[in-house]
């Protein structure tokens, strides 16, 4: 777990652990106004000096000489390392941040971030000139424990400067602010300049594209022009199972280690076009409608160094999940997803109380174009026939044992 804790001076450390950590982040640093950017000094030029204590350190970290912390910025103490502010070749500007952990932990200079919203897209970028350099979210709640995102992660080639850029997208039951860490891991050292955090509109703007409806015959399944799940109900009925207060979109691709969601998705001939937040990265899928389910085939992947492409339909969660086949359902509704092919994973998880995520993977390792997934989604009379004629029409494995569905048959209970 992360454990931000804000110290301005190499006094009071020992009183300041016995705080709790939730209720120092409460706290901004002095000087931020709601009229200032989302993220303050991303340039290090502001800086204020620093006092040693008798051992040389600064809330547990060595700075440079003379010492110095750029203003707005905040040395993590659980996480300490040495940080210097230098002059020579900085990106842009007078200064840069060199990062250095020399010790057993990763070492974290942290800002508190006013004014980000629940719900809303957010671009972080940096330069970075060796490395690798982790960019990550505190996320405070008003009950729950803090929380976090890793936006993005990465290193230059030499003494060169590079940007790297990521996606964040605040949110969560209580959810009441965040902070960016800036960090390096465990015997590493990297130079960072231009922080950037700005509010990404592309994504409410998408919105506004055709929604993308597909029918089989039982239930009726709607995307909007963004990529999020708009509907999921039984044909004619009123009930909806989509989670339509669920920020996160159906399509999400891993590269470099970084998560970027679709930014829009559309129809082209029989296939579905998806872009996503990173300009490079983009897919073509195919979505068939079967009898009781939908077929979801992947037909490209772009560019080649894409690590992982996820398919997230979040559901309401209903009195039973079942995680073995990626499932929930109560005695009126079922919906499940789970791959078809060897090169896909099952990844099913809780958002929340009231939030199934009906998740699946598939990875460049194994090849991510070709994989396929069957959506489930049934009323209960129908759930577990529908899932039984999915993995046969898709040549999964489906044992009986005693006649019945190996998965509900006694000797499986036993």
């Amino acid at each position: 777990m992360l454990k931000p804790v804000c110290i301005c001076s190499s006094t009071g450390i020992r009183s300041a652990r016995r705080r709790s950590v939730a209720a120092m982040l409460m706290l901004a640093p002095v000087g931020i106004c709601a009229e200032q950017p989302l993220l303050v000094n991303g340039g290090f030029e502001a800086v204020r000096q620093a006092a040693p204590g008798p051992d040389g350190l600064v809330n547990l970290w060595k700075l440079g000489d003379p010492a110095e912390v750029p203003q707005y910025w905040q040395l993590n103490t659980s996480y300490p390392g040495q940080l210097v502010l230098d002059t020579d070749g900085p990106h842009s500007g007078d200064r840069f941040g060199r990062l250095t952990a020399n010790g057993k932990t990763s070492a974290h200079l942290y800002q508190l971030c006013e004014g980000l919203a629940a719900g809303e897209w957010y671009r972080v970028s940096l330069w970075v000139r060796g490395g690798p350099v982790i960019a990550h979210f505190y996320e405070y709640y008003k009950e729950a424990p803090i929380g976090g995102q890793r936006v993005l992660q990465g290193s230059s080639k030499g003494n060169e400067w590079r940007q790297l850029s990521g996606y964040y997208h605040p949110g969560g039951n209580g959810y009441l602010r965040s902070a960016l860490a800036v960090y390096v891991d465990a015997g590493h050292s990297a130079d960072v300049d231009d922080v950037v955090l700005e509010p990404l509109g592309v994504l409410s703007a998408a919105a506004e594209g055709a929604d993308l409806t597909y029918e089989n015959d039982v239930v009726q399944l709607t995307l909007t022009g963004n990529g999020m799940l708009k509907r999921l109900r039984r044909k004619g009925a009123e009930e909806d199972y989509a989670a339509r207060t669920a920020p996160f979109p159906v399509f999400s691709a891993v590269r470099d280690g970084v998560t970027t969601p679709v930014r829009s998705v559309s129809q082209e001939g029989e296939a579905l076009a998806l872009q996503f937040l990173d300009p490079d990265v983009k897919a073509s899928l195919r979505i068939l409608p079967r009898r009781h389910h939908f077929l979801i085939e992947v037909l490209s992947m772009q560019p080649a160094d894409v690590d992982e492409l996820t398919v997230d339909f979040p559901v309401k969660r209903l009195k039973e999940v079942a995680g073995a086949f990626n499932a929930t359902y109560d005695d009126q509704f079922g919906a499940c997803l789970f791959g078809t092919t060897a090169n896909t994973r099952n990844l099913g998880t809780d958002r929340g109380s009231d939030v199934r995520s009906l998740r699946g993977s598939c990875y460049r390792a194994h090849g991510i174009v070709g994989a396929k997934f069957a959506l489930v989604a049934a009323p209960f009379d129908q759930f577990k026939a529908a899932i039984m004629e999915a993995e046969r029409e898709n040549g999964v494995p489906c044992p009986l044992l005693d006649g019945k569905w190996a998965r509900e048959s006694e000797p499986v209970r036993r």
